[in-house]
């Protein structure tokens, strides 16, 4: 591959780990490189801290309220990133369904590459009519002339042993023992993504007893800090979360991402949101992770003394995934050699 001027555009903290292996491996190759950001709670921190070493651009803020997310997170941003996009005038763009620069490719002629997995959320509809290249996990079962399908999930990029090795000395700082603590996640529910659920199960479980429990809690809104007194609060972004969630005992996430992320890393995951999606399901099927929104049911399974995730377990189910899963950097970094040659860079 020529030497191409590549677009990142990260919109959810989230795309900053699914994408780091790929700027790795291009930054090695050569190639330009160019973040473009979503001014949204810790990803600029974030950005900073991975990619710092690059060209960064913010281009657009996020909003909480429907009509903020409609008028400033879309139509703004979107004439933002146009100027933005017009002064940089990149090869490639990629991005999570950012459907923004799948669009704008259209019409600064520059080739786009997009990733999803969550076929409910507009954003997917769009950056599946607009983007060159539409990468999704084969488990959600779309087919067209821009889809390359893979077997696996996106979190796979960065939690596969490939690239992840969990570190047991994360667990100094905060003292901690393997297996003697549970993580949680709470998710800030003003997305658009969230805004159905409407109950704050966390909080539940912790008035109904899981408070003299061990618990690392990831709290998304930092307000809420007062109402989980009791429990370790991290302040994100934290060096290597994942390995804190790696020597859990259990994980438990009302957001679908980190519950993802808990069984791909092989620790017993319960998701405790709402939301039905294929890519939960592929996990559910494969009895590496469950669904339960009853906060008394999820209390109980907190509460056993003992749990299938010691680190054996964790070893075999993850050389699983290793053998039968493919590579979703090596997916990317793929369409983007047939984008750029058939481009002619």
């Amino acid at each position: 591959m020529s030497i191409v001027h590549i677009l990142f555009d990260i919109i959810h903290p989230a795309h900053i780990n699914f994408y780091k292996n790929l700027v790795q491996r291009l930054d090695r190759e050569g190639h330009r490189i160019t973040m473009l950001y979503l001014q949204r709670g810790a990803v600029p921190r974030i950005m900073r801290e991975e990619f710092g070493n690059y060209a960064m651009i913010p281009a657009g803020k996020h909003a909480k309220s429907t009509l903020g997310l409609y008028f400033k997170t879309g139509l703004l941003r979107t004439l933002s990133l146009a100027c933005k996009i017009a002064r940089l005038r990149p090869d490639a763009s990629f991005t999570v369904a950012g459907f923004q620069t799948d669009f704008l490719s259209r019409i600064f002629r520059y080739k786009s590459i997009s990733a999803y997995d969550d076929p409910g959320h507009i954003n997917f509809t769009l950056s599946r009519r607009f983007a060159h290249r539409f990468v999704l996990p084969d488990c959600l079962q779309f087919t067209g002339q821009n889809i390359i399908p893979f077997k696996g999930l996106k979190e796979w990029a960065y939690l596969s042993p490939t690239y992840f090795r969990p570190d047991i000395d994360t667990l100094q700082p905060y003292d901690l023992k393997p297996k003697d603590y549970i993580f949680i996640r709470n998710v800030d529910t003003g997305t658009l993504n969230y805004r159905s659920q409407t109950e704050d199960i966390i909080l539940q479980l912790y008035t109904l007893g899981l408070n003299r429990q061990n618990v690392v809690l990831s709290l998304e809104d930092k307000d809420k800090r007062k109402l989980f007194s009791e429990w370790l609060i991290l302040d994100e972004p934290v060096p290597d979360i994942h390995s804190l969630m790696f020597y859990s005992r259990l994980v438990l996430a009302n957001g679908d991402s980190m519950a993802r992320e808990a069984a791909q890393l092989g620790v017993p995951s319960v998701y405790c949101g709402q939301r039905q999606m294929p890519a939960n399901q592929l996990l559910i099927d494969m009895d590496i992770m469950r669904h339960i929104t009853r906060a008394e049911d999820i209390l109980q399974l907190a509460e056993r003394e003992t749990f299938d995730g010691d680190s054996r377990t964790q070893e075999i189910r993850r050389d699983e995934l290793l053998n039968t899963w493919d590579d979703p950097t090596e997916i990317l970094y793929h369409a983007l050699l047939d984008l750029t040659q058939a481009n002619g860079k």
